[in-house]
């Protein structure tokens, strides 16, 4: 193959898989200002094109609130829009999470969205603390839960692995993250302990379910 003609096909290519990654979403600003038009999610921020060929600008994740799929009216075929949260995680709430949420209410499930590309597994930074946070990692793919209630600043993530100063015993420390976040329903924290029949770390959405229609 000629080395031009294979040059315009990679160049094509990777212009090709670039404009893949632009989604047509309405940005909400916390400020009240609603932009539509193409954005690409990066690691802290989000790159916005009015159009795909329009002037980029730059918005970091700590401006905005929320970002939407508009609905297309002329479509025959309606997809369900997609809403995705901008949601600080961890106690200094420096980092912040892109999330869909999976089940509302007093207590609120929430999940790293897709549309960020994330390829994530839930691993603690510090010390592994209650309100650690998500961090993208490659390799096996799983759904990132988190929990937030309605009057929390932060995500909080239950679980993930407590290590020892010197990095030999590795510990599980849902129940005990669980303990904590839940001492406002004794009876759910009960159900988590119990070895044989309680909620496991895989069980987020009947927890969340359990939360917001037992406890008080």
């Amino acid at each position: 193959m000629n080395i031009r003609i294979f040059l315009v096909l990679v160049v094509t290519i990777l212009f090709s898989m670039k404009l893949s990654a632009q989604k047509k979403m309405n940005l909400y600003f916390k400020d009240g200002t609603i932009k539509t038009g193409y954005i690409e999610f990066k690691k802290d921020e989000v790159k916005y094109k009015e159009s795909q060929k329009g002037k980029k600008e730059k918005f970091d994740y700590t401006l905005l609130d929320s970002a939407a799929t508009p609905i297309n009216k002329r479509a025959k075929r309606q997809l369900k829009p997609k809403t995705v949260y901008f949601i600080p995680e961890g106690k200094n709430r420096k980092k912040i999470g892109v999330y869909e949420l999976v089940i509302s209410g007093p207590l609120n499930l929430y999940k790293k969205t897709n549309l960020a590309g994330y390829s994530t597994v839930w691993v603690s930074t510090g010390a592994g603390g209650l309100g650690g946070s998500a961090i993208p990692m490659a390799g096996k793919k799983r759904v990132a839960y988190g929990l937030k209630r309605t009057d929390e600043p932060t995500i909080t993530t239950l679980g993930g692995k407590d290590t020892s100063v010197a990095f030999i015993k590795i510990v599980d420390s849902f129940k005990k993250h669980s303990e904590e976040y839940f001492s406002d329903c004794p009876t759910l924290v009960q159900n988590i302990k119990d070895e044989k029949r309680g909620f496991k770390q895989s069980e987020l959405k009947k927890i969340t379910s359990f939360y917001n229609t037992q406890c008080k």
